[in-house]
């Protein structure tokens, strides 16, 4: 295909309705086939479901880091973790206040803390192989990574046997009416279609649209590439707010963003190593720590609620985040952040 800039824009909107519907199929095929073989509910809603909300992202800096563009693969993943927090959170307490239970301040929200600051250190004490001098983040960090995803497993399993909990998405499938498996199994192959062809025009899109405005990759990934990447949770949480189920929106996201660092950017640099910029590692992966800091107040100080003041105070700094992260911010940081 002869690219050129309207059928680029036309790339990447078409690969955000296959990246939702690729992920959504996916999830609803894999899970019924799975309770079709008897296994547990609280089992699927733990490695089928979960693991596939964070599919679009995977899948997109999985093909980025494959095509050479490791920083999109990484501005994926912080411009997600930031637009799920900042933009996501903030648009959902605007539209309602959003319940805050102690469990997601005791637990939840430090652990996301946690891991969004192991990323940090690894990256700004790393290098992308053993003993280089190109810092960044090596296989190791990403083995390093999913050792911390299996204990996040473990707890998850281990706190929802004792609640009996079941994904609300799971429980929805659970209530449809059955399918047989031939349809489960055609679901599951479109789905991964989808994805696979929605996240190759993402990033042909958008490294085409970077190339001609003469935009950073990284900063393409980290607005539009992670914008299309999180619409599903922007869906999902929005329309959970507008339910006034307020606690789903907060565990899509904080579940969404732990993810996103321990299966997405874990993954992708085991495949390929990722070089990280001075910039990268003075302003925006001390942004996504700085949003979960910021987040885990916002829920413990006050009512235990995000308010609407709160999710207004939100969409600000995702739009000073951007600000900062464009090529005019990032004048600010002078010829070191280059």
């Amino acid at each position: 295909m002869v690219l050129n800039f309207p059928i680029s824009i036309l790339l990447v909107l078409a690969s955000i309705f296959l990246l939702w519907f690729g992920a959504d199929w996916l999830v609803k095929g894999s899970s019924k086939l799975a309770l079709s073989m008897n296994i547990k509910p609280l089992i699927i809603g733990l490695t089928v479901v979960a693991f596939g909300t964070s599919a679009p992202e995977l899948v997109v800096s999985v093909m980025a880091a494959l095509s050479g563009s490791t920083e999109m693969a990484l501005g994926n993943v912080i411009g997600s973790n930031i637009a799920n927090i900042a933009l996501v959170l903030g648009v959902c307490a605007v539209i309602t206040p959003l319940e805050v239970s102690k469990d997601t301040i005791k637990s939840d929200i430090p652990f996301l803390v946690l891991v969004s600051f192991l990323a940090y250190i690894l990256a700004r004490y790393g290098a992308t192989e053993p003993g280089g001098t190109l810092p960044g983040l090596s296989r190791m960090d990403g083995v390093i990574m999913l050792g911390f995803l299996v204990y996040f497993l473990v707890r998850l399993f281990i706190k929802s046997k004792s609640g009996n909990d079941v994904d609300p998405e799971l429980q929805e499938l659970m209530m449809e009416e059955k399918t047989p498996n031939w349809k489960n199994i055609v679901l599951v192959v479109i789905g991964i279609t989808f994805l696979v062809g929605g996240a190759k025009s993402l990033v042909t899109g958008g490294s085409f649209i970077a190339l001609k405005m003469g935009i950073p990759e990284f900063f393409i990934s980290l607005t539009m590439v992670a914008i299309g990447t999180s619409i599903p949770e922007l869906a999902a949480s929005g329309m959970a707010a507008y339910r006034k189920e307020t606690d789903l929106c907060l565990g899509n996201v904080i579940g969404s963003n732990i993810m996103n660092l321990l299966i997405v950017l874990a993954v992708t640099v085991c495949i390929l190593p990722i070089p990280v910029s001075a910039k990268v590692i003075k302003f925006e992966l001390p942004g996504i720590v700085f949003v979960a800091v910021i987040l885990y107040f916002m829920c413990r100080l006050g009512d235990f609620k995000i308010t609407r003041t709160k999710g207004v105070i939100l969409l600000v700094i995702y739009v000073t985040f951007i600000f900062m992260s464009s090529p005019a911010g990032s004048s600010l940081f002078g010829p070191a952040g280059n």
